[in-house]
């Protein structure tokens, strides 16, 4: 090339980079005269959105909040449909012997204990004929004569609207014999004289928890707004924060109008001198609504918040724009790079991992680039393999709890009565066990939950052990000695029963004599707990203890590699059960879990 070409082309090179940062330049004064426009419509739609979803939120928390009056209504129903409770309430004084009151008590409170198994029930109540002596119970029995004692009393007095039809009252504040006072809203059922309609002859009251119903609102609150659920009266049932539970939004009697004759919307109102919005939803087959009040200035500062945000990401946009233009212009100095990006990533997309050492890049930052993507990809392949094998083990635990669910109202009711048959038939050991048993299922059960603290899982261990005492007659040493300190901590259910239980009848019942003795320790190790149960039985070889631990399915300790499995998979793989053993001298299985002090989640993050 000749040096006169050079020259000549020096003025073409400098006006195609004038024309360039003046297109830079226009395009970023177009950016941000888009951004202006686009911030007044971006905030506008925001508000809308915004309001949407906290009227979402008070719809989701109406269906169950409904989902609650719906359990206690056909908990009422339950009570009432029992042809035997329907005898009892209407039986005439002449058929009642003190015999027949007795059993009839008997009947009433079992049914009276299945209801109080249930969550959303603080307090079963049952104001009947005074002339049976249990009417005087006091603690779900009373006299209806006696009912204007109480604080419900006093609300239907005040409220004779609701004597003549089964409903909810507002919540009012209760005292109670045999648990704490609490603030309580209650479903009322009156059971009327067939032959004399107009004659109450019981009152039956389910009381639930206000705070039940402020904790669902909580969950939906909002800083500087007021959650509450508001009866067709105008009426606070409940609120979040607490502490406007006793505060009415005060708005126009045609917005209250409007509230009331219609299922959802949204209002706005001017209250102590500042501009509301009012979202209400009704609550699904009642006259209860739950209205969310939140100034308007509350939304308008989160929504600027977001726009301003959403501007950021806009400016953001005009620069990475910018920079595009840039690249394009001098695209032809990053071609080759950019050619040998695509190629990497083409072999990433047909899931070539690795680049072999004659293929890979002479340029340094390339190099890098295929050495991060290769280290990514084997990381997500160890992830994914993981990931495949923790929710197939996830599955089988799922699958095994639902093969062991029982119906505890039906099984703990059976029980009770072979406990009231042994009773009657004077056998006090069938009734220890039946007893032994069914508290046995109790803390088996434990409500669903999966986590249980030490002190329940010990409870538990120690009704087993009663319940195989009386199995088999040569006696067996129990010991526990734990701090007291520890009995608070959570571990996974039935943990130390299933140990305890090879140990009993693996170790020491295959002794020659089947007595021995069985200890259970437990101890904190710097952050963690360690729980050893020890037994002087059979022992087993280091081959034996090997196979346990890698979860043969040949091997009578299987139980203990589901007890390993699961703590792994809720705790990691630092965590877990060891045994040592020596053959015709005993086991130690030692159980390592984080301690609830230094982990309050009782899960490793």
């Amino acid at each position: 090339m000749k040096k006169s070409d050079t020259v000549a082309r020096q003025p073409d090179t400098l006006r195609i980079r004038q024309s360039a940062l003046w297109g830079i330049a226009i395009v970023i004064i177009i950016g941000y005269l888009l951004l202006g426009i686009h911030y007044q419509q971006t905030f506008s739609e925001m508000e809308r959105l915004t309001l949407s979803t906290i009227m979402n939120n008070a719809g989701q928390a109406g269906y169950n909040i409904s989902n609650i009056l719906t359990n206690v209504d056909e908990i009422s129903m339950f009570f009432l449909r029992n042809t035997n409770v329907y005898k009892i309430l209407n039986r005439y004084q002449g058929d009642n012997s003190l015999n027949q009151q007795l059993d009839d008590f008997k009947d009433l409170k079992t049914l009276t204990e299945i209801i109080y198994e249930g969550k959303n029930v603080y307090a079963f109540r049952i104001f009947l004929n005074g002339e049976n002596i249990y009417s005087r119970e006091g603690i779900s029995f009373f006299d209806i004569d006696d009912i204007a004692k109480t604080n419900l009393g006093k609300f239907l007095e005040s409220h004779p609207d609701l004597v003549r039809q089964n409903g909810w009252t507002d919540s009012y504040h209760e005292k109670y014999l045999d648990k704490q006072d609490a603030d309580v809203v209650s479903f009322i059922r009156f059971l009327h004289d067939e032959s004399d309609y107009n004659k109450i002859i019981a009152i039956i009251s389910i009381d639930v928890l206000k705070e039940r119903l402020s904790n669902i609102l909580s969950s939906i609150s909002l800083d500087g707004g007021i959650v509450q659920i508001i009866s067709a009266s105008k009426q606070v049932i409940a609120a979040s924060p607490e502490q406007k539970s006793n505060d009415v939004i005060r708005i126009s009697e045609q917005n209250w109008h409007i509230l009331t004759s219609t299922k959802r919307g949204i209002l706005e109102n001017t209250y102590e001198k500042e501009d509301w919005y009012f979202v209400y939803d009704r609550i699904p087959e009642s006259d209860w609504s739950i209205v969310i009040s939140i100034p308007k200035p509350a939304i308008r500062q989160g929504n600027t918040i977001n726009s301003m945000t959403i501007g950021l990401i806009l400016i953001f946009s005009v620069v990475i724009l910018v920079v595009c233009m840039i690249l394009v212009v001098f695209s032809h100095v990053t071609n080759n790079i950019i050619k040998k990006i695509q190629e990497i990533a083409l072999q990433v997309q047909k899931g070539r991992i690795g680049f072999p050492i004659g293929s890979r890049s002479k340029d340094t930052y390339l190099r890098q680039i295929e050495n991060y993507i290769e280290d990514i990809t084997s990381n997500v392949s160890a992830l994914e393999k993981q990931n495949y094998v923790a929710n197939i083990k996830e599955r089988d635990y799922h699958l095994k709890a639902l093969q062991a669910q029982i119906n505890p109202h039906f099984l703990y009711n059976t029980l009770d009565t072979i406990n009231w048959m042994a009773i009657k038939h004077k056998a006090p050991e069938i009734s220890n066990l039946t007893t032994s048993l069914a508290k046995y299922f109790r803390l088996s059960l434990n409500k669903g939950k999966d986590l249980v603290s030490l002190a329940d899982e010990i409870n538990l261990v120690s009704t087993y052990m009663d319940i195989q005492q009386v199995r088999f007659s040569n006696p067996v040493e129990w010991e526990c000695k734990v701090d007291e300190n520890l009995l608070a901590c959570k571990l996974p259910k039935l943990t130390i029963q299933p140990i305890v239980e090879n140990a009993l009848i693996h170790g020491i019942r295959n002794c020659a004599t089947g007595t021995g003795k069985i200890l259970l320790q437990a101890r904190t190790d710097g952050k963690d707990i360690v729980i050893e149960i020890q037994d002087n039985g059979i022992g087993m070889t280091k081959s034996e203890a090997d196979s346990i631990m890698q979860g043969s399915e040949n091997q009578k300790g299987y139980g203990l590699h589901n007890v390993l499995e699961r703590i792994q998979l809720l705790y990691g793989s630092s965590y877990g059960i060891t045994i040592e053993s020596t053959l015709g001298k005993g086991t130690s299985v030692i159980i390592r879990i984080p301690n609830c002090e230094s982990n309050p989640s009782g899960l490793v993050v």
